[in-house]
């Protein structure tokens, strides 16, 4: 049998390679150059992957990172409890710190980690050491202790039932089966392969970690009056379906329900917070699980795999300080985290067929990328409150996606791309003033409109691109962008009133029904402005236009070491009467409805400045 920690190392690279990050939106190519970007997208889309594989390194170096930095250093000797302090001077009765002391007094550590125990009085019944439990006469061995100062490891094919009727606390590790050892970055135990059941009833505490992992025979697990633990981990028990631990009130490190592929249901109903990561992964049988009282995940929150799982409900959650996945649960059909406000890194919402709607009511920060892709069912994704996202936002190949709700939101501080969402009809960004690299919304056949009342700034590329019904878009703020885009069957207009620069390029291909296109404010074109195969088009106006530093393409292209005509058939104006420079080609080919006269007077006017850098092609227009 593999290795737990060859399954972990699996399914941690599976996950991260198929996730929803880095998903391209399709081939496109508009020139030349723009083939060259679209493979050095490409080539970027493989680099994130590469870098993918290594977010678990880049979290732990992250998390090191925020920890030196928020962390303020405790001054030990000062008589105040500070972070990472579990005293700061003074004395304790032993037996408020442990079940298992009867009396005594402790000191506080001189180092401010711990209590001195020398003086404390064990309770009568506690058992000292640590015990490894392999046989029934091991198990006898320890039948009448009600506490136990060290570990307890169970392992070994003659162990069936495991029952400890007085224990009350572990103030080690508590260990059934299989187990990773911090110490020596190693697993240990091969599992109690004939384990039935496990039932201590009394045991209130365990101060190291709680681990039940490996017993393929296991189906019940009863620990009526368990309140406290260190990590929390139940792993790959093949048969186990239910678990009683309804009084766990907190976890002092990771919890994991992770590969039991039996389990039916998994409820913690006073649960309230978890320091370290939460997963629920690979629990074939598992139908929904309830955390009503859960505030904190300091970690990761993980939903994956579960391939039964209908519904989930966590209330109260109000901040992850990692990642938020929910992936590859083939029957989940809602889930419910109307109090989540904060999330320290991605949000992933991937691969799960049969949910109908993502809703994140209170939601408002997301300090790395939004994912939401491949969920064939979804209807709506509505987070009325979000305002950052700190990198990348995608919403991908909803294929019944038909509403995106995100009207708050003002700033994506990386890529902004919506594609792939054939009945998608709402796009709701009402508030969005900034995206700091690409924005992309293309590929949605149902869009009827685009509203961007308050888009300012765009630092990448800005490209409105193959939404086949799309018949207007607007965003009338925008001053700046690096590049533009416009592609559209049935667009008929595009508002881009008070754009004034583009670093780069500006292409307008193929959008059949558009008759005019007005940029009354643009001054400066880094390359080319391009013009190309819109039929219906009669006139384009750039009033103010002064300097392009590439090439005009009005018609025609450079493909494959010669001009190729891409006509605009209707177009029979234009007005650039600012212009004063191309830096390289003049092309006018197949505009048979404009006059040659026109654009020998632009040329006239351009050699009168600055002039033509490179080629001049006039051919196949008007006479």
């Amino acid at each position: 049998m593999k290795s737990p920690a060859f399954w972990i190392s699996i399914f941690y690279l599976f996950f991260l390679l198929t996730s929803c990050s880095g998903i391209n939106t399709g081939n496109y190519s508009e020139t030349p150059d723009d083939q060259e970007d679209q493979d050095n997208d490409f080539q970027e889309s493989d680099n994130t992957v590469t870098d993918d594989t290594a977010l678990v390194e880049e979290d732990i170096d992250e998390t090191q990172d925020l920890s030196d930095a928020d962390i303020i250093n405790p001054v030990c000797g000062n008589n105040e409890i500070e972070e990472n302090e579990v005293c700061d001077g003074g004395t304790s009765l032993c037996s408020l710190l442990s079940y298992n002391y009867s009396e005594g007094m402790a000191t506080c550590k001189n180092d401010c980690t711990g209590w001195d125990l020398s003086n404390c009085v064990k309770k009568e019944g506690t058992c000292e050491g640590d015990f490894y439990i392999k046989t029934e006469a091991d198990l006898d061995s320890i039948s009448e202790c009600t506490g136990i100062l060290g570990n307890i490891y169970f392992d070994g094919d003659e162990l069936e039932n495991i029952e400890l009727p007085y224990l009350v606390e572990v103030s080690g590790n508590f260990i059934i089966g299989r187990y990773w050892n911090k110490e020596t970055s190693k697993w240990e135990g091969n599992g109690c392969t004939n384990l039935i059941s496990v039932s201590i009833q009394h045991l209130t505490k365990v101060g190291g970690e709680f681990w039940i992992s490996d017993n393929p025979a296991l189906t019940t697990i009863t620990f009526t009056e368990i309140r406290n633990t260190g990590s929390f981990m139940i792993c790959w028990n093949d048969i186990l379906k239910s678990m009683k631990t309804d009084k766990l009130f907190s976890v002092d490190g990771d919890f994991w329900i992770w590969y039991n592929k039996a389990l039916l249901t998994a409820s913690f109903p006073i649960l309230n917070n978890i320091p370290g990561d939460v997963f629920f992964g690979g629990n074939t049988e598992l139908m929904n699980f309830y955390f009503p009282e859960l505030t904190t995940a300091g970690g990761n929150f993980t939903v994956a795999q579960n391939q039964n799982l209908q519904k989930f409900e966590v209330p109260e959650l109000k901040t992850t300080a990692h990642t938020f996945w929910i992936k590859n649960n083939n029957s989940l059909s809602s889930f419910s985290v109307p109090s989540l406000q904060n999330i320290g890194k991605d949000l992933e919402v991937c691969d799960n067929p049969r949910l109908q709607q993502i809703l994140f009511s209170s939601l408002n920060k997301i300090d790395g990328e939004l994912y939401v892709a491949s969920n064939q069912k979804i209807e709506t994704i509505s987070m009325p409150l979000l305002k950052t996202i700190k990198k990348g936002l995608g919403i991908y190949s909803n294929k019944n996606l038909r509403s995106l709700f995100t009207k708050n939101l003002e700033t994506v501080e990386v890529s902004f791309v919506i594609s792939g969402n054939d009945l998608l009809e709402i796009i709701s960004l009402t508030n969005l003033t900034t995206a700091w690299d690409r924005f992309e919304i293309g590929y949605n056949d149902s869009v009827e409109t685009i509203d961007l009342p308050n888009l300012r700034t765009v630092n990448g590329e800005f490209r409105i691109w193959d939404n086949r019904l799309l018949q207007s878009f607007s965003a009338q703020n925008l001053k700046t962008a690096q590049r533009v885009v416009i592609n559209g069957e049935n667009l008929r207009s595009a508002n881009l009133n008070s754009l004034e620069s583009i670093e780069r390029d500006f292409y307008l291909s193929y959008s059949k029904s558009i008759t005019d296109i007005y940029l009354p404010s643009i001054k400066t074109i880094g390359n080319d402005l391009s013009i190309t195969g819109c039929s219906a088009l009669r006139s384009f106006n750039t009033p103010r236009l002064k300097i392009i530093s590439g090439s005009l393409l009005i018609g025609g292209r450079y493909y494959s070491d010669s001009w190729e005509a891409h006509g605009n058939n209707s177009l029979s104006s234009f007005n650039l009467s600012s212009l004063e420079k191309i830096e390289e080609n003049f092309v006018f080919m197949d505009n048979p409805e404009l006059p040659e006269t026109q654009i020998q007077d632009l040329l006239t006017q351009l050699n009168n400045h600055d002039g033509v850098g490179e080629e001049v092609v006039i051919e196949g227009n008007k006479e």
